[in-house]
């Protein structure tokens, strides 16, 4: 070690006795942490933390779990009531008969606002599109399960389609394949129908009205 090491270095004892007699210097240095530290109440504990992102996580599965056995109670009602009406879609006589059944007993039934059905035509009319716009409503499926956002969504609906915010359509066909026309259920419920929806009954449902649809097309 050289001199001018030996001068600037101070033993642990030199320090000790420095600081004895100026303990004031300690005091500032106290004063100065406190000041650098935080509130008390302030402060969350690392476990409280826990403790609360826990509970939140706790409060997110619990309404998730509502929600779902809201949604599958819903699903469980409708199932009931569409294999309950089945049997009075199948006794339509012609198709005066069924449109009417579709406009009030079904209609009221399973609850909806409102129920179109619509027949392939030459033409778009009230009661009628053309293939082509029929098909443009399907991608790959015979069911189309469609939140509405805006007025385009709720087109085939009229006026009468502001308040609707959700529907089902069902792309109906011959046992040869050719299109015979296209139901629309639609709900002023939001979540009523959806893209994430299963598809297996409405697919059964649809498969049963487009045989329906076509017996008494042909009557």
């Amino acid at each position: 070690m050289t001199q001018a090491e030996q001068r600037n270095s101070l033993t642990e004892q030199q320090v000790s006795e420095w600081l004895e007699e100026n303990p004031a210097v300690l005091l500032r240095l106290a004063q100065k942490m406190a000041e650098k530290e935080p509130e008390a109440e302030n402060i969350t504990p690392l476990h409280a933390m826990r403790a609360a992102k826990a509970e939140k996580k706790g409060e997110t599965l619990a309404l998730r779990q509502e929600r779902l056995m809201k949604v599958l109670h819903a699903n469980a009602t409708s199932s009931a009531i569409l294999f309950a009406v089945i049997p009075d879609v199948v006794r339509c006589a012609d198709l005066a008969a069924l449109r009417k059944y579709l406009q009030i007993s079904f209609r009221q039934a399973m609850d909806l606002d409102s129920v179109r059905l619509i027949l392939v035509g030459e033409k778009n009319t009230a009661t009628t599109m053309t293939e082509k716009e029929i098909n443009a409503f399907f991608e790959d499926s015979f069911v189309n399960l469609r939140t509405l956002y805006d007025a385009e969504d709720r087109a085939i609906y009229g006026t009468a389609g502001k308040m609707f915010k959700s529907d089902a359509l069902f792309r109906l066909q011959s046992q040869k394949g050719d299109i015979l026309g296209m139901l629309a259920l639609a709900s002023e419920e939001e979540s009523r129908f959806h893209p994430g929806q299963g598809q297996d009954l409405a697919l059964f449902f649809g498969e049963v009205f487009s045989a329906v649809l076509e017996k008494v097309r042909k009557d």
